[in-house]
């Protein structure tokens, strides 16, 4: 079997404004990249995709999506809601509609007079 790859190397180094580790190569460096790819050496900071070593379009996209809910558990993000999808649509309808109801009430009870 024979594959044909284009190389990837690192355009930048980001330790020119961030004290992070990298690996041998000039991507991040992950504690525990067997774990978890997206952490770094500096808490708050996460790597996805081409950052932490070459990566095909799917990857870097699932990489890219723990790294964003990784930052926002960061920066205090509440938790996700562990009701079904459906139970938790449902109570935001129900939410986004209450004031249009309790107008429709009121003018209901005004025409009944």
């Amino acid at each position: 079997l024979v594959v044909l790859s284009v190389g990837l190397r690192p355009g930048d180094d980001p330790r020119r404004f961030l004290d992070v580790e990298l690996d041998p190569y000039g991507f991040f460096a992950s504690p525990d990249p067997k774990l978890d790819v997206t952490l770094t050496s500096v808490p708050g900071v996460f790597a996805a995709g081409g950052a932490v070593g070459p990566k095909d379009i799917v990857d870097s996209v699932v990489e890219a999506s723990a790294a964003a809910t990784k930052a926002a558990i960061y920066l205090g993000a509440p938790p996700a809601s562990t009701a079904p999808p459906e139970e938790t649509l449902q109570v935001e309808i129900q939410d986004f509609l209450a004031p249009a109801v309790a107008e429709a009430t009121k003018i209901a009870e005004v025409q009944r007079g």
